[in-house]
């Protein structure tokens, strides 16, 4: 079973939450006292970013989390978890979707090859890629340069 895990960024101070650091160490106590985590968590849910930890690395050895930035090759995706899918499943008039990590391509040469999705969790074994950024601190990187 994969760690689950999640970094937090925060969207006033542009900077990541550490553990151990001071942010940290008050969104904890904050987690201690039920009144106070009421009221904190209304000033603090449109601030931070909970991001979470997919369970794989990258050849480098790097964890992957959501908001991540992968290079396979030369092509970019952005690592996300939600629903995806929705293809015909070809039994009928079923539409198959699925709930997990994924890659979404942000500039890829050969989108046909990767369609416009790419399961991450199955992909991984295939192609090995690695982390070059996030979509907080780099975002230089979401720009398409494929026209």
């Amino acid at each position: 079973m994969n760690e689950i895990k999640f970094r937090i960024w925060d969207t006033v101070l542009k900077e990541w939450w550490t553990k151990g650091s001071t942010l940290w160490q008050i969104f904890e106590d904050i987690q201690e006292d039920t009144l106070f985590k009421e009221i904190s968590w209304k000033i603090l849910k449109d601030r931070i970013v909970f991001l979470q930890y997919s369970g794989l690395k990258d050849k480098n050895g790097k964890e992957i989390y959501e908001g991540d930035i992968i290079k396979f090759y030369d092509d970019l995706f952005i690592v996300k978890f939600d629903e995806y899918g929705g293809e015909e499943s070809g039994w009928g008039d079923d539409i198959i979707k699925f709930v997990g990590f994924y890659l979404e391509p942000i500039d890829v040469n050969n989108l046909a090859y990767y369609s416009s999705i790419y399961s991450l969790i199955n992909s991984w074994h295939d192609i090995r890629g690695n982390v070059i950024g996030n979509i907080y601190e780099n975002k230089e990187l979401l720009e398409v340069k494929n026209v």
